[in-house]
């Protein structure tokens, strides 16, 4: 019992050294801060069921596509990320990306709304898939999902290089806290603004405020 006891205030102790060290790391802390918003603010995925009976049309099929298009989008970001390493203000591509997320995100609440003014649904029901609006919802999906991955490519890095080895395994385990818990809260609040105000509303406020 007394060891068990030991390596739980050792935890805790590590947890507030962990802290301490964000507060002096300026660069760290922010790109904990700027994903945090990022996975909060830009995590619509709650309504694709919604969208794909109510909005987009074609129903589950719709709800694969456009879970996959955030998917295809940080693959082919991957396959193409040659370049990303001649980068060296990694910080400004951070916060670049998280911006583009923002873009992205921010369209697809767009053509939410313009799908829901320009050809409504008032009766609520399923209908076939409206190709146009599909299509351009997959692209602002898939452009999230590149610059998301690309955001997490200079965030690992800035992990690496900037944070000293004695908290760089803690660090890993807070940012891990960050990239599963962030989009979570994110579900819970598009989940919120989705029923309080309509099925454009998470996309669009919450790209707004990224």
């Amino acid at each position: 019992i007394r060891v068990v006891l030991r390596e739980i205030r050792a935890g805790f102790a590590s947890v507030g050294e962990s802290l301490r060290f964000l507060r002096t790391a300026p660069n760290v802390r922010a790109t904990f801060i700027f994903d945090l918003i990022a996975m909060i603010f830009g995590t619509p995925r709650v309504v694709f069921p919604a969208a794909a009976a109510l909005v987009l049309g074609g129903g589950a099929v719709t709800v694969g596509l456009l879970t996959a298009a955030y998917a295809i989008g940080g693959l082919l970001s991957s396959l193409f990320s040659g370049p990303l390493g001649s980068v060296r203000y990694q910080g400004r591509a951070v916060t670049g990306a998280i911006a583009v997320y923002g873009a992205f995100t921010l369209m697809f609440g767009v053509v939410m709304l313009v799908t829901m003014v320009v050809v409504p649904n008032p009766q609520g029901i399923e209908r076939d898939p409206l190709v146009l609006a599909l299509t351009l919802a997959a692209v602002a999906l898939a452009g999230c999902g590149a610059s998301d991955n690309v955001s997490a490519v200079f965030r690992s890095t800035i992990l690496q290089a900037a944070v000293p080895d004695g908290v760089r395994g803690r660090m890993q385990g807070l940012f891990f806290v960050v990239v599963a818990g962030g989009p979570r809260v994110g579900d819970l609040l598009a989940g919120a603004l989705a029923t309080i105000l309509a099925l454009w509303a998470p996309a669009l406020i919450g790209g707004l405020i990224i």
